[in-house]
């Protein structure tokens, strides 16, 4: 277990201070500066304005230079109840579109960036439906016509009276029109991904209650496969580094969720139909607590949660102050009766579940609760376990070929990254719990294997209610951080943003990968890119960064270890186009060109104006240029160190290697994880 993984919480360090009521959190480069800038689309509704001082539009945080923000308010995005949202390039600009979905009836909105004065959002796009609840969407090429299409995902559960999700095709003048050619379900989120391993990109989608697999045949997608449960959210990676994808997914299913002891009588009631019933016996004094969502329930009270504390044996005193935060007796008998039963001395949980929402009922005393009955609740715990699963494509279909339950840690999001550079995809798991506040958990990747025994909380990462993250590199010093909304366990609800600045310490290099199309579409969506280095090979797919109400920062990240070379980079685009680059060198973030290949090496190269004079030297080197508060070493080529570690102090350094043999050596100058090696060639 690497015990050196360590974030620290940066948040108001940087300037993000705001309340907010956020479906996830979404990175993209706003102003092409090649920091990732943070775009929260705030779920301020204006028919139900709980909280005034809360309700605030949409928000973007421009990334100054890694250390601070600014941010774009509402004023200029000033649209309201909005859901998920998405960065995307068209060839239309070299800048990345925002495209805001909305939560209610009022039309989704592109945003053309960057925004300047005049510049009105694009009201009248395609990905406008007058009905229904738009929640996130994912940008991709659908057709392979080397346009960015779009998949919009409509609502996220089975629910009647929505329209369902929707693929909108680019046009040759940059609008989107719908494609009816095929009928999706509600979903909540949207991957796409060689889930099969056959060389190309399916469609994969997931509500609630299930999820489904997409197989592209013909340029058109085609469904072939159905699983029997939903996913919290999911990752598909190559997670032990033998060439083919696996599916790591946190499970959702329309089971209850159910756990009692003398002191809790706890449930979590999914989407359904069926009423359900709670008996038990109570101390003289007990707390009763109910969660809703969608949270109609509580729309009067503004509260997270509705907790009251009664004094039995009868129901609760009406002039008890706590009383007052019950929802009125209407909204009460449409979700949820508590009654005292005085012949038999027993209370009574009635719960109406005909308007399909998603309750949790509590009830919790110091001791003496005793469960006597239940009726339409599975007395089975199913927490939301995390499984990794693989497929295969069989015919039309795509059929599992393993499925393998690693942890049954509840959890509703998750990021997979290799946060130490190790060349493994790790995890970062955001546990789900809608009352009590929880650690993030880190569970390393050993050798292929997620190692779930040494799971770990996160060093310097606070407890709260965690609902969507997603992952980025902030200062561009190649750790990848991580970001999450925390709130009430559900999206949509009151909450800080949390940033979190990896400052894990070790030697490990690294390498970043940004894509730009030319006969693909402009970002590259669906691109799988291979690196090759130290003898090992990585693969992932360039995916834009989505999953659940989030969007990752979309350069690809590769962690390198020890190596400090890069044999190769292979890329396989859309168009059918493979491309082989060599001669990369590490810790370095390169724009690569479909055609011409690399476009740039490192926006922002610390090392890119060092100056080594001369060189080739007798033994004195004069370094110029340096950057601020950096180190230098000195190696021969087979790796042993002859110069130790020494500051720059300034931004000259002389090099003594007078007494050094005649032949070639590496100094290497670092800033904190930031290294770049230059060769030094010593002449008698």
């Amino acid at each position: 277990m690497n015990s050196q993984i360590s974030f620290d919480h940066v948040s108001s360090d940087l300037g993000i201070t705001d309340t907010t009521k956020s479906y996830g959190l979404y990175w993209g480069d706003y102003d092409n500066n090649g920091y990732p800038d943070l775009f929260a689309p705030n779920h301020y509704n204006p028919f139900i304005s709980i909280v005034p001082d809360f309700e605030i539009g949409p928000i973007l945080y421009v990334n100054n230079d890694g250390n601070s923000f600014n941010s774009i308010d509402a004023q200029i995005l000033d649209v309201k109840d909005m859901h998920g949202a998405s960065f995307f390039r068209t060839k239309e600009s070299p800048y990345q579109n925002i495209l805001l979905l909305s939560g209610s009836a009022n039309k989704n909105i592109l945003y053309q960036t960057p925004f300047t004065t005049g510049n009105v959002p694009d009201t009248t796009c395609a990905m406008c439906p007058s009905i229904g609840k738009s929640r996130t969407m994912m940008a991709l090429d659908a057709n392979l016509d080397g346009r960015t299409d779009l998949f919009v995902n409509q609502d996220f559960s089975d629910l009647p009276g929505f329209i369902l999700s929707a693929l909108y095709l680019q046009q040759s003048d940059y609008s989107f029109e719908l494609d009816g050619s095929v009928e999706f379900f509600q979903s909540k989120f949207s991957q796409q991904a060689d889930i099969d391993n056959d060389g190309d990109m399916e469609l994969i989608i997931s509500n609630d209650g299930r999820y489904r697999i997409y197989n592209r045949i013909s340029n058109q997608f085609t469904l072939a496969h159905e699983g029997t449960f939903g996913a919290g959210d999911m990752s598909i990676q190559d997670f032990d580094n033998d060439g083919d994808f696996e599916m790591l997914i946190s499970k959702k299913t329309n089971s209850n969720f159910f756990t009692s002891s003398n002191s809790t009588i706890d449930t979590y009631l999914a989407f359904s139909d069926i009423d359900a019933e709670i008996i038990f016996t109570a101390p003289s004094t007990f707390t009763f607590q109910v969660y809703s969502y969608p949270n109609t329930m509580n729309a009067n009270t503004g509260m997270d949660h509705t907790s009251i504390e009664v004094h039995g044996p009868h129901l609760i005193d009406e002039n008890d102050p706590s009383f007052l935060n019950w929802p009125t007796d209407t909204l009460m008998e449409n979700y949820v009766n508590l009654s005292f039963d005085d012949i038999n001395d027993q209370w009574r949980i009635q719960i109406n579940r005909a308007n399909s929402k998603s309750l949790r009922v509590s009830v919790k005393a110091d001791d003496g609760l005793e469960l006597l009955s239940t009726n339409n609740i599975d007395l089975t715990p199913v927490p939301g376990p995390i499984q990794l699963m693989s497929f295969q494509e069989v015919g039309p279909n795509i059929e599992i070929v393993s499925n393998e339950i690693l942890s049954d840690i509840p959890t509703s999001s998750f990021i997979t990254e290799d946060f130490d550079n190790d060349k493994d995809q790790d995890l970062i798991i955001f546990p789900f719990d809608l009352l009590e506040s929880k650690p993030l958990i880190f569970i390393e990747n050993v050798d292929g294997t997620l190692d779930f025994s040494n799971a770990v909380e996160v060093t310097n990462a606070s407890e709260g209610l965690s609902d969507a993250c997603s992952s980025m590199d902030i200062n561009n010093d190649g750790l990848m951080d991580i970001s999450r909304v925390n709130a009430g366990g559900f999206p949509g609800e009151y909450g800080s943003i949390d940033i979190y600045r990896n400052t894990t310490s070790n030697s490990n290099n690294w390498v970043k990968i940004d894509l730009e199309g030319e006969s693909s579409n402009a970002d590259g969506l669906g691109s799988v890119v291979t690196i090759y280095s130290g003898g090992t090979s990585q693969k992932k797919v360039f995916d834009g960064g989505h999953h659940r109400f989030a969007q990752d920062q979309q350069t690809l990240h590769f962690g390198l270890e020890g190596s400090w070379s890069i044999d190769s980079l292979v890329i396989n685009w859309p168009s059918g186009i493979d491309q082989t680059l060599d001669d990369l060198n590490v810790n370095n973030t390169y724009l690569i060109n479909e055609i011409t290949g690399v476009t740039s090496i490192a926006k922002l190269d610390k090392f890119e104006n060092v100056v080594i004079d001369p060189n080739p030297s007798n033994g004195i080197f004069n370094l110029q240029n340096l950057p601020l508060d950096c180190d230098i070493e000195v190696f021969d080529l087979r790796g042993k160190n002859i110069l130790p570690l020494e500051p720059c102090l300034g931004d000259q350094f002389e090099l003594n290697l007078v007494g050094a043999k005649q032949g070639v050596y590496l100094a290497r100058i670092s800033i904190g994880n930031l290294s770049r090696e230059f060769r030094l060639i010593k002449i008698d």
